[in-house]
């Protein structure tokens, strides 16, 4: 008995399973007879084939051929085939084409079905769009294969940990950075990467992570394979499973060692450089060379050599070394036959090793212990040569390398700059104790000048006038005639005459410089300013108890304030003055001040306020250390304050 064929479905039937696989499960259907002319198609199969705005209904496509609207007939022979044998098809996933070219997915059931009518085979289809599907996966393979190749050609070091923080997956950054190949370190916990002093660091971090608490980015120092230390900044993401549970940890590792290493060589510049300003000597400065350096190259054997070629002379002003203790100074410096002499004659960074240190040393090149390595640097300033820096090692033949000779010469330019900086700040240090020197030498002479001239005027000038008031005297006791009246008058002259020169040689060098004490001596001064020019002065002595002051700094006080006390008849046109003496720290302050018309303070008039001799004074004020201080403003008087430390 002939096997029946299902019945075709009517118009009625399709409509409602066309309906249902649009709404419910976006199936399209159609059926075609075996010479592949359609009887049947719905919507979703046009808006699948994009055939909507060619056939706007469906209808208008029965009778096509399917090869005209699916464009993938090759296939249809194999269908019918088939179904003819077994009476159902079922594709896999298939890609086409539309018309217009574009691309589509879709998988398709087929199976042989009968017309209810005519009782004429036909296949019946039911198309499932599976484009977006297929799209979503092949967005899915390209992003799962940009991140493998992300994964293989990153610069950063991709590692996987299990929760043990043992390596799970190892990229070939990480094989690059810390030197072990993946199939070495798969396994391995990462304490072979940490150096020991940091394990505890580390393990802190790890807990963090784990407890998804925190140590998501950190700059750890590590370990190569080689041994070598380097600096890596980590960023670090704790897997985390639907429950909220870490599963497993996700790092980059950047090699920041280059960075680090120009961050440091940014701090000894600094360092260098600022401590010119910091230092009180070249001593403390190389000091703090030293210092600073050893935190970019090893410095154990270190020296700074000053070198003038001119005069053939070479020293060692700085040296720090485990062998060697010969680092006189030199007076017939030869660049030929030194290692040294080498940087100098040549003008540039020298790294020697250990077999071109034996061939010089064969030579006699090489002053005091052969060296395994040496590396040295010129100190140039305006392209003149003023020494030498340089490091060297007895016990490890490779630890310096090209890179830290570039380091060091770039450190040697700082160096050679606030070298000279220091020298000229001292240079200038030693002129201006020089001076003051000078200065204090003039003041004694000066002072001793004016003692030797009172001298003589009171040994010889007074006694000769007083021994011709004497005689005067005698003759008159004798004498009653026409010359008493004329001797008289010459008496009156020559009185005046000494009167002046004791005033002189008050002025020149009051005694009471030399017995009495500062606030005693201003007393003085002001009574004696009172009786001769008529000037009102109010004194405040603050002072406790008396304060010795050298006679050459008292004498300087002298002279000051006598100036000032001048200029207030000459140029305030006040008669009323006040001056106050404090003991301020370790310092004598005297403030003298008036209530006269005052003046527009500028650097004009304030040198014409002081004057030539109290400008003079100034200067030897601040020699010893002191200040004097001008405040004026017109019509509210001049203050003056003069400060002068009480140890000199």
């Amino acid at each position: 008995m002939k096997k029946r064929l299902p019945r075709s479905l009517t118009e009625s039937e399709l409509g409602q399973m066309q309906k249902m696989s649009m709404e419910q499960h976006g199936l399209g259907v159609y059926e075609y007879k075996f010479d592949g002319t359609i009887t049947y198609i719905d919507k979703v199969i046009i808006k699948i084939l994009d055939l909507s705005a060619t056939y706007p209904d469906s209808e208008m496509a029965v009778g096509r051929k399917i090869g005209d609207l699916i464009g993938y007939t090759s296939s249809t022979g194999t269908v019918r085939s088939r179904i003819k044998k077994t009476g159902h098809f079922y594709g896999d996933d298939y890609h086409f084409k539309t018309l217009k070219g574009e691309d589509r997915w879709v998988i398709h059931d087929a199976y042989q079905v009968e017309h209810p009518e005519t009782g004429e085979a036909l296949v019946h289809v039911v198309v499932t769009d599976i484009t977006e599907r297929k799209q979503t996966e092949k967005n899915l393979l390209l992003s799962k294969q940009k991140l493998d190749l992300h994964f293989l050609q990153t610069p950063l070091a991709v590692i996987e940990w299990d929760l043990e923080f043992n390596v799970r997956s190892w990229n070939p950054a990480a094989e690059k950075i810390f030197g072990y190949a993946e199939n070495e370190i798969l396994g391995k916990h990462s304490s072979i990467i940490v150096p020991e002093k940091y394990q505890n660091q580390i393990d802190m971090i790890w807990a963090g992570l784990l407890e998804q608490k925190g140590g998501k980015r950190s700059t750890n120092e590590n370990i190569t394979k080689n041994g070598d230390n380097i600096f890596c900044e980590w960023f670090n993401t704790p897997i985390i499973d639907k429950t909220g549970k870490t599963i497993a940890v996700f790092s980059l590792a950047q090699d920041v060692t280059e960075h680090k290493k120009a961050e440091e060589i940014k701090k000894v510049l600094f360092t260098i450089s600022n401590a010119v300003n910091i230092t009180r000597n070249l001593k403390d400065l190389f000091e703090i060379t030293h210092s600073a350096l050893s935190s970019i190259i090893d410095v154990t054997n270190f020296f700074i050599a000053m070198v003038d070629i001119k005069k053939s002379t070479l020293y060692f002003p700085y040296h720090v070394d485990t062998k060697d203790d010969d680092f006189f100074p030199i007076t017939d410096f030869d660049t030929k036959n030194s290692l040294t002499g080498l940087v100098v004659s040549q003008r540039r960074p020298i790294l020697l090793k250990k077999n071109d240190l034996e061939k010089i040393s064969a030579q006699k090149g090489v002053w005091g212990p052969v060296p395994l390595i040496w590396m040295g640097a010129p100190l140039i300033v305006k392209d003149e040569i003023i020494g030498v820096v340089a490091v060297q090692s007895y016990l490890d033949s490779n630890l310096y390398n090209e890179q830290d000779l570039q380091v060091l010469s770039g450190i040697s330019d700082q160096m050679a700059i606030a070298i000279d900086r220091k020298q000229a700040e001292e240079e200038v240090k030693k002129r201006t104790n020089e001076l003051k020197r000078l200065n204090d030498h003039l003041i004694l002479s000066e002072d001793r000048e004016r003692k030797n001239v009172a001298s003589e005027l009171h040994d010889s000038v007074a006694q000769s006038l007083a021994m011709a008031i004497s005689k005067i005297k005698t003759i008159k006791e004798v004498d009653s005639g026409y010359g008493i009246e004329t001797l008289s008058n010459v008496q009156k002259n020559i009185e005046n005459a000494i009167k002046e020169v004791r005033i002189l040689i008050h002025q020149l060098h009051p005694q009471i410089l030399e017995d009495f004490s500062i606030d005693m001596v201003l007393d003085y001064l002001i009574e004696t300013v009172k009786e001769k020019k008529q000037l009102s002065i109010n004194y405040i002595n603050n002072l406790t108890e008396p304060i010795n002051l050298i006679e050459t700094t008292k004498f300087t006080i002298y002279r000051a304030i006598n100036e000032l006390l001048n200029n207030i008849l000459k140029h305030s046109g006040s008669l009323v003055a006040e001056i106050e003496l404090s003991k301020i720290n370790n310092n004598i302050q005297i403030r003298v001040e008036d209530k006269g018309t005052g003046f527009e303070l500028n650097t004009h008039q304030k040198k014409n306020y002081c004057g030539f001799g109290l400008y003079s004074l100034s200067e030897r004020i601040k020699n010893m250390g002191g200040e004097l201080i001008i405040n004026s403003s017109s019509g509210k008087g001049t203050k003056v304050i003069l400060i002068v430390p009480v140890n000199v």
